[in-house]
């Protein structure tokens, strides 16, 4: 409702200016941001579980506070759970931005950067087994993925294309 988003607002004002936030000793000062809603784009749940994440301290204060939302506090194994998902979360989210950096990808550096992506989840996988229930389902759509463009003879075009427009000859 607005009159709880007006009052999780000022409980991150007043949480600042009262140094109410602290990660163990030292005070820390929360950005005054709201919650992210729901929305269909690519990174949108990455987007919502890191702003999730930033706004810990003034949710577990806010929700000790409010007495009908108790029932949703988050237990320490629920928030570390939470930080597992937003880390794998950003895998996909780093290759975005890798690719957008880039003035026009083309599919032969976007297939590399996938197939890095693949490796990485495999590696976290195996390297964090609390991770891996989480690296596993990233494979699996990734997987389904790959599979599509496998099956298609795009990426040989595209690569053809992009020889081509470099003027690079085969020899």
């Amino acid at each position: 409702s607005g009159q709880r988003i007006n009052h999780f607002e000022d409980t991150i004002k007043l949480g600042n200016e009262k140094k109410w936030f602290k990660d163990g000793d030292k005070v820390v000062r929360v950005r005054e941001v709201q919650l992210l809603r729901d929305v269909r784009t690519r990174d949108s749940v990455f987007l919502i579980g890191y702003r999730f994440l930033e706004l810990r301290l003034p949710l577990d204060r806010f929700i000790s506070v409010t007495r009908e939302l108790e029932h949703l506090k988050m237990t320490p194994a629920e928030w570390s759970r939470l930080e597992d998902i937003v880390f794998v979360l950003g895998l996909p989210h780093a290759v975005q931005i890798t690719l957008n950096a880039e003035k026009t990808p083309t599919l032969g550096s976007v297939i590399p950067q996938f197939e890095l992506f693949m490796t990485l989840l495999e590696e976290l996988g195996k390297a964090t087994p609390s991770l891996k229930e989480i690296t596993d389902v990233g494979i699996l759509w990734a997987t389904k993925y790959y599979s599509r463009m496998d099956n298609s003879r795009a990426y040989a075009v595209a690569i053809a294309l992009t020889l081509h427009e470099y003027d690079i000859q085969f020899v």
